[in-house]
């Protein structure tokens, strides 16, 4: 037994050159896998084997989104290849679909065929719906946070929107390795037209009247482009209200065909701000926002940064 024990010393000491080399050759690997192995967080090459599909579906209730749009979930996004289970859910205005594969599933070719299955399900949509559909895939470079942090604007900031995208957003999208900055629960500023049943009996107007209206004047169409020496300028018509004058001035062609109103004779506007996230958050008793960074870069090489 003691013999046994002795063996490893005993041949340190007998083969002194062998042992050096062996020291050597860990040394040296050690310090080539220092510098060429990346430090991150997943290892390279994982992927989720999961989709989601997701539907906005405007001025609905949950029960008209699971029997309209759940049902064309399972119709359509049932037959994708090598697709373990699926699971759907439906609320006020939206409805949504996950998407679970087996392990050996090649996730570029599930996600061509979700995308293809989507493209048939959109016929089924209403016209207005068709444009508000997706599919999110995850990720592994750009989908990971790094960094979780809540934003508080300081006090007499009018416009918080603007204020996190043009002092906040920027400035953080500039740092070398940030892939994305994302916020929750920001305020969006929002123009809010409000029709009167009464007033819209007695003009004979229809709801779909001034939908029309309203999305008519609102649009966003290129123009082509122009040259100017060695330099192409491209041409874009924008659509822009200055005050929310121009908005009650929109005409309303009738159906009826007895000429037009304005939005202004059948509602009122009003200006406010929603938040974008149903969840309130504050920090010091102020409204705030949260926001999370994705780096496709090692952690410990962003992080400084900061």
């Amino acid at each position: 037994m003691k013999d046994r024990h002795a063996l490893l010393p005993r041949f340190s000491i007998s083969r002194p050159v062998t042992v050096a080399m062996c020291l050597v050759a860990l040394l040296v690997i050690g310090c080539v896998s220092y510098m060429k192995i990346r430090l991150q967080a997943f290892p390279s090459g994982w992927e989720w084997k999961r989709l989601w599909v997701w539907v906005d579906s405007r001025d609905t209730s949950p029960k008209e989104n699971d029997q309209e749009i759940c049902r064309l979930f399972e119709t359509y996004l049932g037959t994708v290849k090598n697709l373990r289970n699926m699971r759907t859910w439906a609320g006020k205005d939206w409805a949504n679909a996950g998407l679970r594969f087996r392990p050996e599933t090649d996730m570029s070719l599930a996600y061509n065929q979700v995308m293809d299955r989507l493209d048939r399900l959109k016929l089924e949509l209403p016209p207005e719906k068709r444009d508000r559909t997706g599919v999110w895939k995850y990720n592994e470079e750009t989908d990971q946070e790094i960094i979780w942090m809540g934003l508080a604007p300081p006090a007499g900031v009018e416009d918080i929107q603007s204020f996190i995208e043009n002092k906040v957003q920027r400035r953080l999208e500039r740092i070398d390795g940030v892939a994305k900055i994302s916020f929750w629960g920001r305020f969006r500023k929002e123009i809010m037209v409000v029709v009167f049943q009464e007033r819209m009996r007695s003009l004979g107007v229809r709801p779909a009247d001034v939908v029309q209206a309203l999305q008519g004047e609102n649009f966003a169409l290129a123009g082509g482009y122009v040259h100017e020496g060695d330099k192409k300028y491209f041409i874009r018509s924008l659509a822009r209200y200055k005050d929310m004058d121009e908005i009650r001035r929109i005409p309303i062609i009738r159906s009826s065909g007895q000429g037009h109103v304005s939005v202004g004779d059948v509602g009122a506007c009003f200006s406010g701000d929603r938040r974008t996230w149903d969840r309130g958050e504050s920090m010091e008793r102020k409204p705030s926002a949260w926001m999370y960074t994705r780096s496709p870069a090692p952690m410990w090489w962003t992080c400084p940064a900061w």
